[in-house]
């Protein structure tokens, strides 16, 4: 379900890349029980930072990146 004030992720790294880096706001959409999209709230910086991993750009803290990843597999699989 689109909303225009939330950016949609299925891509589990990348969502666990945007909890590192502090972008903190987000829903979960469970409803098809195949693909989870995590919905973060569009902040400033968001898309610029969304380019940067794919642009393959970002820099992380690889033991808070790994925090994030456990953190969001709990929620979505808790």
């Amino acid at each position: 379900m689109p909303h225009s004030n939330k950016l949609n992720i299925t891509d589990f790294v990348l969502a666990s890349c945007l909890l590192t880096l502090g972008f903190n706001d987000y829903d979960l959409d469970t409803s098809n029980p195949k693909k989870v999209v995590i919905m973060f709230e569009m902040k400033p910086k968001l898309e610029e930072t969304v380019s940067a991993y794919w642009r393959k750009e970002l820099r992380l803290e690889p033991q808070l990146l790994q925090a994030n990843v456990k953190t969001l597999r709990a929620r979505i699989f808790g």
